[in-house]
């Protein structure tokens, strides 16, 4: 039988406040528990960040996604093994490969239109 699960990701809950404020990350994880959230989306690149959350929502009766974003498959590796040991609903996997100078970015999209009209 299908489900629709309904994740709170932990990145959005960061308020990003000038003076620095933030909730407390148990204080997150009840928020998300109390709001009646199935679960977090937890990033799984810092291993111990990810072993304490998953220990928590666990507790609380919550399920987690792993979210990662990997440049490449050698940055994907480990994630895939603290999955396999912290367990997960599923991958939410968010390959960071992008050009990030106006370089990059030109030459992409030039290339992109040269094929395009070269196509024609």
């Amino acid at each position: 039988m299908q489900q629709l699960k309904v994740y709170q990701s932990l990145w959005a809950m960061e308020r990003r406040r000038p003076d620095g404020l933030e909730w407390p990350l148990d204080e997150q994880l009840r928020m998300i528990r109390d709001a009646g959230f199935d679960g977090a989306g937890v990033r799984f690149f810092d291993y111990a960040f990810a072993r304490d959350v998953t220990r928590t929502l666990k507790e609380y009766g919550l399920t987690w996604q792993a979210q990662c974003y990997p440049k490449t498959v050698d940055e994907l590796k480990p994630i895939i093994e603290h999955v396999q040991e912290l367990g997960a609903d599923h991958i939410n996997l968010q390959p960071d490969v992008r050009p990030y100078s106006i370089e990059e970015c030109t030459s992409a999209a030039f290339s992109t239109t040269a094929g395009a009209f070269t196509a024609a």
